[in-house]
């Protein structure tokens, strides 16, 4: 981890690390074996790549967190904030619409 950190800290490091993963085929339960539509792919990525991307990902959020980028009302794939809190913001919303018949 501290390699990887320390490149990300260089402003004049490429990332090389492509992301590459090995399909391996298994087979569905109570499927026929000879079908190939009866196989799903589990693809199987390394770990430096995962480790690399997760560092990456944290950075990035942290990045637009602090200088505010991204809007309030985003959800989604923030820390602490998640879809259906709009859903039901909205439901409510909806709701309250309703009652004061406000169309």
């Amino acid at each position: 981890m501290h390699v990887a950190s320390k490149n990300l800290g260089n402003r004049y490091c490429t990332l090389t690390l492509e992301k590459k993963a090995i399909v391996v085929p298994i087979l569905n339960i109570s499927k026929d074996p000879k079908s190939t539509a009866s196989y799903g792919p589990i693809s199987l990525t390394s770990a430096m790549g995962k480790s690399m991307e997760r560092i990456i990902n944290t950075r990035l959020n942290w990045l637009l967190e602090t200088n505010n980028t991204i809007a309030n009302k985003q959800a989604g794939f923030r820390i602490h904030r998640s879809a259906s809190e709009h859903v039901a913001s909205s439901a409510n919303s909806s709701r309250m619409h309703w009652t004061v018949n406000i169309y």
